[in-house]
């Protein structure tokens, strides 16, 4: 049996479709366990598809294994009670029970109940072949516990990308220039081995510190053609402004964390909504749900509700410094413009000229009026495009079978030593190599 753990709304992006492709084929036993309680694993269209496609059922990891009474009693406690639908004029009992799941969540009963030893029974009694994580630490939920009894047991602990990875530099971070840099090594050092989407992305992990021999590229499962394929059909659509002859433009946030010039994007985006041909949306990260920049809650629209997918259909124009959504830009035929001046950071898709850069407010309001009135031609082509797309989509390989390559991967990988960090032979006796 295979294990994949989930934490946030990305990360079942882009770990979903690997558990899509294990179902689909009928090559192993398969299990997705959520560890935050706050993600509604009934509710979110990615892991309703797989129910309805498949009855696969994706459920929170304390509800993995309930060997006694009070694990029992958590789990209805945190777990069930929190989502059951109240009557009307009882919604303040939901709340009450929300409320109460956090706290109790949030103490040391979690750790008490969810130690060494349950983690240590459900691994051996259900024999878990690996346990596929996204890039997380160690310190967050139960994943010590769970990292710990898998190095007992010989257990391989694999990383798949919640994202693309597209930074270019030293620093990424505010915190990185006060105090320290990220150092890779550290914070996933718990993991066997990382996967990641392209050459480009192995390279900054290893710039920071996690060993390059344990970082193997196999392209991104969010963005293939086959995911995609599934993707369109499934995301939930929305109403958004009609059509009335402006230039639809959207912004999607990220977080004020990464070295971002605040006022000038705060200035420019409320430039931007000021402007008669334009219909602007702002999209706050799925994470937050809210602007990282407070100053622009009611001076522009905000959107946290429409998936991403649905505004890019909906845009003529995608504004984005980080978010790796823009790559639906490409596919959905929309363009794609990046104001570098609103960060001190750089990245990939800005050094392979895959992008409209403007570096000024005049440049970027400029820009927008040469789209509405079609007088400035797109800088970059579709043999550009193409071209990025193979790098950071098919990890180089023309169509390669992304979704193929990680399922052979968490079947076959070479990471099965207890407590070893060195590649060695799997279960099967068999070493199989990047």
């Amino acid at each position: 049996m295979i294990v994949f753990l989930v934490r946030q709304f990305n990360d079942i992006d882009h770990i979903v479709p690997i558990v899509y492709r294990l179902l689909k084929d009928g090559k192993s036993d398969v299990r997705l366990f959520c560890m935050n309680i706050e993600i509604d694993t009934t509710g979110d269209f990615r892991l309703k598809y797989l129910y309805e496609k498949f009855h696969f059922r994706t459920r929170y990891i304390y509800e993995a294994s309930k060997p006694s009474l009070m694990h029992h009693l958590y789990c209805l406690l945190v777990c069930r009670v929190p989502r059951m639908d109240f009557l009307p004029g009882l919604g303040w009992l939901g709340e009450f029970a929300r409320n109460l799941a956090r706290r109790v969540h949030a103490s040391r009963i979690t750790g008490w109940l969810y130690d060494v030893r349950w983690a240590s029974r459900y691994l051996e009694k259900n024999r878990i072949r690996a346990v596929v994580v996204d890039y997380g630490q160690v310190t967050q939920f139960i994943y010590r516990a769970i990292s710990e009894a898998a190095d007992k047991l010989g257990i391989a602990k694999i990383g798949a990308p919640h994202g693309l990875q597209f930074w270019l530099g030293e620093y990424w971070t505010d915190r990185e220039l006060t105090k320290e840099k990220i150092d890779y090594g550290k914070q996933y050092g718990w993991m066997n081995c990382m996967l990641v989407e392209s050459d480009h992305a192995k390279k900054a992990y290893s710039g920071k510190g996690y060993p390059a021999e344990r970082i193997h590229v196999l392209g991104s499962t969010r963005f293939c053609d086959e995911w995609q394929g599934v993707y369109e059909k499934i995301v939930p659509r929305s109403e958004l402004p009609e059509d009335d002859g402006r230039l639809k433009v959207i912004y999607f946030d990220h977080g004020s964390q990464y070295r971002m010039h605040l006022d000038e994007v705060s200035d420019s985006l409320k430039a931007v909504a000021e402007l008669d041909f334009v219909n602007f949306i702002f999209k706050p990260n799925p994470r937050f749900g809210r602007p990282s920049i407070p100053s622009l809650e009611g001076k522009v629209q905000i959107d946290s509700h429409s998936q991403s997918l649905e505004l890019i259909r909906w845009a003529d124009v995608v504004v984005n410094i980080m978010s790796t959504i823009f790559i639906e830009a490409y596919r959905q035929k929309k363009i794609f413009l990046y104001p570098g001046y609103f960060t001190d950071n750089h990245f990939y898709y800005e050094q392979q000229k895959v992008c409209w850069i403007v570096s000024s407010r005049d440049e970027f309001l400029a820009a927008l009026r040469g789209i509405h009135e079609k007088t400035m031609p797109i800088p970059y082509s579709e043999d550009d495009v193409r071209s990025f797309e193979r790098k950071v989509i098919y990890g180089g390989e023309e169509g390669a079978d992304v979704l193929g390559q990680y399922s052979d991967f968490v079947l076959n990988h070479p990471y099965s030593s207890a407590g070893s960090r060195e590649a060695g032979p799997n279960r099967r006796g068999q070493f199989v190599t990047e």
